[in-house]
């Protein structure tokens, strides 16, 4: 019997408690601007690092809305 595969959260947890969509495009957004800003990586880099913390992600909070903390901490990891 296999095992159900990870899926990323629907929903995120935002500061002030309210629920919101989940969306991947805001964290591949933001891990771009902080490449351009340090001048460290670009696009394609922002991309893979995006798919990698995306991944983590959905094992990490399989079933549950992670607050944007939570999101945070896994993409500086």
């Amino acid at each position: 019997m296999s095992t159900p595969a990870a899926t990323l959260p629907r929903d995120v947890i935002a500061r002030d408690g309210a629920r919101a969509a989940f969306d991947a495009g805001r964290i591949r957004s933001a891990i771009a601007r902080a490449g351009s800003a340090t001048g460290e990586f670009g696009a394609d880099e922002a991309q893979l690092l995006t798919a990698q913390a995306t991944k983590v992600l959905a094992h990490r909070f399989h079933g549950q809305a992670p607050t944007i903390e939570q999101i945070q901490d896994v993409v500086e990891q």
